[in-house]
């Protein structure tokens, strides 16, 4: 009994330690939230006082961004298609930001076709046990984007 009663009590003190920095963290954490919702609440007023915003702030996206729910899917389309190489790696297209609207279009469209003979070849090759490290993963992540879900 008096060695069980010992070995607890050597075991609880090792965990004091630990549940001292533990509460620490959470006492730093909480003194952080409340800074930030101060500084979020001084900002709101700033802006509806029409004050100016200062030289270092982030811009306000609250107007501009997208809403998103996890597990939702989101379309990249301003980052191009995916191309699948011969190898099956994926890549994109490194200058698709400075493509005009119809060299976009015509690029879209070869390029899914060239995908998908590419992406038959490599899951010919993925079920035979023959496809490398370099495109293993990402076939179904081509083949998403391919039909519009990246």
């Amino acid at each position: 009994g008096g060695a069980a009663a010992a070995a607890s009590a050597a075991s609880a003190a090792g965990l004091l330690p630990l549940l001292a920095l533990l509460l620490l963290a959470l006492a730093q954490a909480q003194a952080v939230l409340v800074s930030a919702e101060a500084g979020a609440a001084a900002d709101v007023s700033a802006r509806e006082s029409g004050a100016p915003q200062h030289a270092g702030e982030l811009p306000d996206v609250s107007e501009r961004g997208i809403p998103l729910k996890f597990g939702e899917k989101v379309a990249l389309t301003e980052l191009g298609p995916i191309i699948v190489n011969t190898d099956c790696s994926m890549r994109r297209i490194d200058n698709w930001a400075e493509m005009t609207e119809r060299e976009r279009q015509a690029t879209q469209a070869r390029v899914s076709k060239r995908n998908a003979a590419r992406l038959e070849r490599c899951r010919a090759l993925e079920a035979a046990g023959e496809l490398g490290g370099a495109g293993g993963g990402g076939l179904m992540e081509a083949e998403a984007d391919a039909r519009g879900e990246l």
